[in-house]
């Protein structure tokens, strides 16, 4: 070929090495076409090889004292290319470490050494995985759903290692749980900012101290809340000793108060005469409900309700006012509270739940008052975070815990990191000798810790987001289009 037009071939820029992008490989002209086994469509297969012909380090020692085993031919997946699928025939070399007897391929940026895939492959098929099916993948990239399903699995696994050193301890951290595959699964919140951080497997005290031992900048955290589950409280004491308060987060002791409440009516009401509460086929519901939340026409009939059933109207009131607890500024004025109110509760077996509430108060006490030592830490999260988990658990039972994880935390795609300065330390050493200083001055080595800010990415995933995905639709739209079509062939 002339000079003159090999340049104009090159300045056309395009060569199947600039067309298929892969710097770490040298690809041949001799493409072939071939059927695919999965769907018999046509499919590019292009020879390749390693631009690199260096020796690699065994990936299990270290050592660079090995040698060449033999040529072969690997197959690897890459993105569709024209509209055709396209497959890779690399040009494999065996290699053998004469230190440790392990044998290895070359590994590379492009394509990991194990696998049969092109790492950006594996990046599309994550990134859809998350608003279709592994079937439809299987069906878009003419593979198998259960490869799908594992490039998917290693797509989740780089997200988790990149986002490892990026989550840093907020000042209030939440700690709760959701039932998700009948297993109670560990929820991290960011109560400062009300994200959601991540979701654990297993909600055991080991996960949950792992998890702890791993965040970014922990000196930052001040107090944890939890339900009351001491797996929860004894991990952070573990973890941070007295140095971080747990916190029971209200929302779970008025839970708690509600349930034994409920228990008072039944008892009350044991004995009346049969149609008494005909007229208030809806009594319990309107008893639970907080007061203040009641409508004007729910409101009148609890007010005939407790005039009839003059009993109940004490068990409310009891009610009632263990919720105003914590409308208390102070610890101490808590506390009190907190006292008046159990000397309150009548002796009358009818009232007995009562005296479980307490029980449980005084047994978690430390905990539930610590609220009132922090300045309300959960008061303006707990709505959305208890919302967010309720819709998990809703879920729970159409998706696999790594499935809804991963759409949990990486559906939102970079919108997940927020640009941060994390207040951090350092020791500063001065002093020694000077040697401009006349007779070898010496000054004294000083050692001070200085405050300096960091720039830094930080991960987090804004939970009202969530929430507002989940309610509207959003979060399920590509699969419910799959179904529609399905339903319109």
């Amino acid at each position: 070929m002339g000079k003159a037009k090999r340049k104009k071939e090159e300045g056309t820029g395009l060569s199947l090495d600039k067309i298929i992008d892969l710097d770490d490989f040298s690809f041949s002209d001799d493409v072939r076409v071939v059927k695919n086994k999965i769907d018999e469509s046509d499919m590019l297969v292009i020879p390749a090889t390693y631009k690199d012909s260096k020796y690699p380090a065994c990936p299990k020692c270290g050592s660079h004292n090995v040698y060449l085993n033999q040529h072969r031919t690997k197959r690897v997946r890459d993105l569709d290319l024209g509209g055709k699928h396209v497959a890779f025939d690399i040009d494999s070399v065996n290699y053998v470490c004469q230190e440790c007897g392990k044998t290895y391929t070359k590994d590379s940026d492009s394509i990991s050494r194990y696998s049969r895939m092109t790492e950006r492959m594996k990046d599309a098929i994550g990134r859809q995985a998350l608003d279709t099916t592994f079937t439809k993948l299987g069906e878009i990239y003419a593979i198998a759903p259960s490869t799908a399903s594992i490039a998917f699995g290693e797509w989740v696994k780089a997200q988790d290692q990149y986002r490892s050193n990026k989550i840093y301890a907020p000042k209030v951290l939440g700690i709760d749980e959701a039932h998700l595959s009948k297993v109670m699964r560990g929820v991290f919140v960011n109560d400062d900012n009300m994200t959601l951080l991540d979701l654990t497997e297993s909600r055991n005290k080991d996960t949950i101290i792992d998890w702890l031992r791993a965040l970014q900048n922990p000196n930052n955290l001040q107090a944890v809340t939890i339900d009351m589950w001491a797996g929860y409280r004894d991990a952070v004491k573990e973890v941070f000793g007295d140095r971080v308060s747990v916190v029971v987060d209200p929302f779970h002791v008025i839970q708690a108060l509600q349930i034994d409440f409920q228990k008072c009516p039944n008892n009350i009401t044991v004995g009346l005469p049969d149609g008494t509460l005909k007229a208030y086929a809806n009594y319990a519901g309107i008893l639970k409900r907080n007061i203040e939340d009641l409508k004007p026409g729910d409101k009148e009939t609890l007010a005939r309700l407790l005039k009839e059933i003059p009993d109940l109207t004490y068990a409310y009131a009891l009610k009632e006012s263990f919720r105003s607890l914590y409308r208390c500024q102070t610890r101490a004025e808590a506390e009190e509270h907190f006292e008046d109110w159990v000397n309150q509760i009548p002796t009358d077996a009818r009232y007995k739940p009562f005296k479980h509430t307490a029980t449980m108060v005084k047994h978690w006490h430390k905990e539930i008052f610590n609220f009132f030592d922090h300045g309300h830490v959960t008061n303006a999260g707990t709505e959305g975070r208890n919302r967010v988990i309720k819709l998990i658990n809703k879920m729970g039972s159409g998706y696999s815990f790594d499935v809804l994880r991963a759409k949990l935390l990486y559906g939102k795609g970079s919108s997940v990191y927020q640009a941060v300065k994390i207040k951090k330390t350092k020791k500063v050493t001065t002093g020694g000798s000077s040697g401009n200083a006349p007779y070898g001055y010496f000054q004294p080595i000083k050692t001070k810790t200085v405050e300096y800010y960091e720039n830094t990415l930080q991960f987090g995933v804004p939970i009202n987001d969530l929430i507002e995905d989940m309610e509207s639709g959003e979060f399920f739209k590509r699969n419910r289009r799959e179904d529609d079509n399905k339903n319109e062939k």
